[in-house]
């Protein structure tokens, strides 16, 4: 009896395990990349709230806070007195290594300086990713790093 030019049982089965491998591998890499830039997104959209508040500060002669408490997804940020209030994507939160549960950063007008320099804010996203961003100095400049 001569052989068909079909596959056997075995061969398929082979190649659905192998298949199988790949996308697990695929999925998880997937969604590893998803927790990051869910992170890197909350934490960029923080360091751009921030500097606006700085630059603004600066443009307008106008004083402009920044504040969170730690452990929440949300922060305002405005001119002293008319803040408003942001959410982080993704269930990001924040925190912080300066003492309180409210942590405050203020750019005073007309110059913009803060005496709040050196203030690293810890963004964490999903699955445990973290980035840092820190208000550098008097003059407050604002940096993304990865701790």
């Amino acid at each position: 009896m001569k052989r068909g030019a079909g596959l056997t049982l075995i061969e398929i089965l082979v190649v659905l395990g192998v298949l199988a491998i790949f996308l697990t591998l695929g999925i998880s890499s997937y969604i590893s990349y998803r927790q990051n830039l869910t992170t890197r997104e909350a934490a960029n959209q923080l360091a751009g709230h921030l500097l606006e508040a700085r630059n603004k500060a600066r443009r307008t002669s106008t004083s402009y806070e920044f504040r969170f408490t730690k452990g929440g997804n949300s922060y305002l940020v405005g001119p002293v007195g008319d803040l408003r209030a942001y959410t982080l994507p993704g269930n990001s939160t924040l925190d912080s290594t300066r003492t309180g549960d409210t942590i405050s950063i203020m750019y005073t007008a007309p110059y913009s300086t803060t005496p709040d320099g050196n203030t690293s804010i810890e963004v964490r996203g999903p699955g445990g990713k973290r980035l840092l961003v820190n208000v550098v100095g008097y003059m407050g400049k604002v940096v993304v790093r990865a701790p």
